[in-house]
């Protein structure tokens, strides 16, 4: 259905869509939580992509 300015109904609403992602991996949680919060780690991941890291807190 058109609204009349060309845009589908479908655009028009004011809600948001969510993505679910599970991403199952065998190790320790502990060892993936530190690792997740690991700045020296994120920035040898994103070497490539010309991300820089602008905060981050030091061990």
């Amino acid at each position: 259905m058109y609204l009349g300015t060309g845009i589908p109904k479908l655009f028009k609403t004011k809600t948001m869509a969510t993505i679910y992602l599970e991403t199952l991996i065998k190790a320790d949680i502990h060892k993936v939580f530190d690792l997740a919060r690991d700045i020296d780690l994120h920035q040898k991941s994103t070497s490539k992509t010309n991300e820089k890291a602008i905060a981050g807190r030091p061990d």
